[in-house]
């Protein structure tokens, strides 16, 4: 689902949000650039509306290393350097929003980094996930036509080495877009993710749950009782309707999943 800073997370976004059902996790992309500290507070304040004890904050540090390596043309130590000082910027800025908040609000929140979710179901689950990527067609085929959409909206030339070294990004990512996180033994199974622009992975999402073809792969993956994820796309820039994201290149039918529009009062 979406929701607009424009209209203060108005919406489904809040009934979810405020639901025991539901424990929120923020995601935070360490390549995208830091937030101005207000919006940064409001969002803090806005998601400690969740009845849950602490709220992770994930910084999706080690995973950035693929998207680092396939975009800015780092050496491998260097390209590592880059995604430790890009996810210091990150930590200390919500850092220093938390700090805005009251005291009793700010130690509710738990700053995670991406080897803290890798458990051991959740590596099963990617190895899975690249299993099934390497043998089925289906799969490999909307993968690699999401993350070829992706790299035409940065304006980066299209070829099979970029779409396979970022097909491995989404396939790591893949298991907390379906499922959630577990943080010290607790499940988290609702993405807040403040972006400047809505992303195609929810398309993604939604075209495994959807289709038959892909049951086979969602039933070795839920290997324990796990409730599916949702996803609150925190659109920040104010402007409520944007350009329409251009559709998968999917030739096959559950292309039609991703192509789907993603409405305020869509859940999972």
């Amino acid at each position: 689902m979406k929701a607009y800073l424009s209209e203060q997370y108005g919406g489904y976004g809040n009934s979810v949000l405020a639901s025991h059902r539901y424990r929120p996790f923020i995601g935070i992309s360490v390549s995208n650039r830091v937030l101005p500290l207000e919006l940064t507070v409001k969002i803090l304040a806005w998601i400690l509306h969740s009845p849950s004890p602490i709220v992770p904050i994930l910084i999706a540090d080690d995973i950035a290393v693929i998207n680092y390596k396939a975009f800015k043309h780092y050496s491998g130590g260097n390209c590592v350097k880059k995604v430790q000082h890009d996810s210091t910027l990150q930590i200390r800025h919500w850092q220093q929003a938390a700090a805005c908040l009251p005291p009793e609000q700010s130690q509710r929140l738990r700053f995670v980094r991406w080897p803290e979710i890798t458990t051991d179901l959740y590596t099963r689950q990617v190895a899975q996930v690249r299993s099934e990527f390497e043998q089925s067609e289906s799969l490999q085929e909307l993968i690699l036509a999401l993350v070829a959409s992706f790299i035409r909206s940065t304006g980066k030339t299209v070829t099979t080495q970029r779409c396979h070294d970022l097909a491995e990004y989404v396939i790591q990512e893949l298991p907390s877009l379906l499922f959630g996180i577990e943080v010290d033994r607790i499940q988290y199974q609702l993405l807040v993710y403040p972006t400047h622009y809505p992303t195609e992975m929810q398309r993604l999402v939604i075209a495994i749950r959807r289709y038959p073809i892909f049951a086979g792969l969602l039933a070795k993956l839920r290997e324990q009782p796990l409730e599916n994820n949702n996803i609150i796309q925190l659109i920040i820039t104010g402007q409520r309707f944007g350009k329409p994201p251009k559709p998968l290149q999917t030739s096959s039918h559950y292309g039609r999943a991703a192509n789907e529009t993603i409405i305020a009062q869509s859940a999972f």
